[in-house]
């Protein structure tokens, strides 16, 4: 931090849970193995392929992609469970409930939608211990007591830091525009026209909301964002009903052909559909029936994800990410439990030494290759974001008489430059940022000398629109 001054601790923070998360798969699969030379193979091949998928998200860290390596972590260490007793128990246990209290904290929404892969991977463990299940059963109530009263106290943090109305009238707002903006989207107003006019919003209006430039609705307070949010969660319900099951089904389909074969994440769909088969072929072989069961329910429950994606028509690359790096962790999971045997297998022969050496080496090179290319472009365009935002900002500073609102959609895809000090300028009014409805924005708002956004932007020669 005494080298980097200017990099904010909270990025510190995330980058040090990030190879924290890196440190804990390697560990954890270097356990897999007794002999020293495999365990050494084994854990560098792992750290090297870890390094080629993960490259690209060391340019720009998220929080939703920590959150799913968070969990990643603790769905392996599950999944590779052994038995051990006194401090290496507890060791264990914290791990586990270490790196899932790091998630829930991180970011909830991602945390939840990586509950379910979690919940698989404790099934798993309670088939594999059946033999012992009544002491293994009093272990799980325990954990999950654990768990549950580090949530409540959480939530009652959150609930006491939230305490005053207009901090939680902020909270539900913000809950809702996560929900619309995020998941199900603006329903049309066509569709909706009685519904709308009910929570007082018109033509010009919701197009504003559409827009993502909500401070532009006349007086849309928590109310109305609660109101669309519920109109979104209806519209998106009643459009899984009413066009059938089959057609349902036909784009599940699609999506499954679009998410394999779309050019902007190739090679990767292909990849993943190929390791499930490869590893559920393993599982088959070496007659883990529970571990095939799981390995299936994930990719179906992949699958799953995948058609939300489809249907909501927007991929965060965040969020995908995320999913595949569980995916990776999981099937990593069940292959490490076999990598002896696998590997005594193929010594017998040195023409399946020589195959499984190429076939590593070629998947790490252009693991890499690719990596690096994305580097390259994600570089490049942090780099044309920043100088852009520089200039907007500069710009406005130059101007300091006039209020400049930033539409959403013209601004979404740039990257702020998040290291310094100041990051924009202050007659600056973002029209749909995450502190919309908050006592932040609205105290922002009143330093800037706004007090009707819309009828000012009419009348005032100095408020523009960029």
């Amino acid at each position: 931090y005494n080298l980097f001054p200017q990099v904010s601790w909270y990025d510190l923070f995330m980058i040090g849970l990030h190879y924290l998360c890196w440190f804990l798969l390697v560990v954890r699969i270097g356990q897999q193995c007794k002999k020293k030379k495999t365990k050494t193979i084994v854990m560098l091949l792992f750290m090297l392929l870890l390094v080629a998928v993960d490259l690209k998200y060391m340019v720009l860290h998220q929080y939703t992609i920590l959150t799913m390596q968070l969990v990643s972590v603790s769905v392996f260490w599950i999944l590779t469970s052994r038995v051990c007793q006194g401090l290496e128990y507890w060791l264990e246990r914290m791990v586990v409930l270490g790196t899932l209290i790091c998630a829930m904290w991180l970011r909830k929404e991602a945390f939840l939608l990586a509950l379910p892969i979690l919940g698989l991977a404790v099934l798993y463990e309670f088939w594999k211990n059946l033999e012992s299940k009544e002491k293994y059963l009093k272990n799980i109530i325990i954990y999950i007591s654990i768990f549950l009263g580090i949530l409540l106290f959480t939530y009652s943090l959150e609930k006491f830091a939230y305490g005053e109305n207009e901090w939680s009238a902020f909270q539900e707002s913000h809950a809702a525009r996560i929900q619309v903006y995020d998941y199900t989207g603006v329903p049309i107003r066509d569709n909706y026209s009685v519904e709308y006019d009910k929570l007082d919003i018109d033509a010009l209006d919701w197009q504003v909301i559409h827009d993502y430039n909500c401070e532009l609705a006349e007086n849309f307070d928590t109310e109305k964002m609660v109101g669309v949010s519920e109109l979104s969660l209806r519209n998106f319900d009643e459009y899984i009903k009413t066009d059938g099951k089959i057609n349902f089904l036909k784009k599940g389909f699609y999506t499954f052909c679009l998410l394999i074969f779309e050019k902007q994440i190739q090679p990767v769909g292909i990849i993943m559909l190929l390791a499930f088969l490869c590893v559920f072929i393993l599982c088959y072989k070496e007659n883990d029936k529970k571990a095939c069961v799981v390995v299936v329910s994930s990719w179906l429950f992949y699958m799953a994800v995948y058609l939300v994606l489809i249907e909501r028509g927007r991929y965060p690359e965040r969020v995908m990410y995320g999913v595949y790096f569980m995916q990776m962790v999981c099937l990593f999971a069940f292959v490490s439990q076999y990598v002896e045997s696998l590997f005594h297998k193929i010594k017998k022969d040195k023409f399946w030494i020589c195959m499984m050496q190429i076939v590593c080496c070629l998947s790490i090179v252009l693991c890499f290759l690719y990596s690096w290319q994305k580097v390259e472009d994600e570089q490049n365009k942090v780099l044309k974001n920043v100088a852009d935002w520089q200039y907007v900002n500069d710009y406005f500073a130059t101007n300091t008489e006039n209020r400049y609102c930033i539409d959403t959609n013209s601004f979404v895809f740039s990257t702020e430059e998040l290291f310094t000090g100041k990051v924009e300028s202050d007659n600056m009014i973002r029209l749909g940022g995450w502190i919309l409805n908050s006592p932040l924005q609205e105290q922002r708002m009143h330093n800037q000398g706004v007090d009707n956004l819309v009828q000012q932007l009419a009348e005032d020669d100095n408020y523009y629109i960029v």
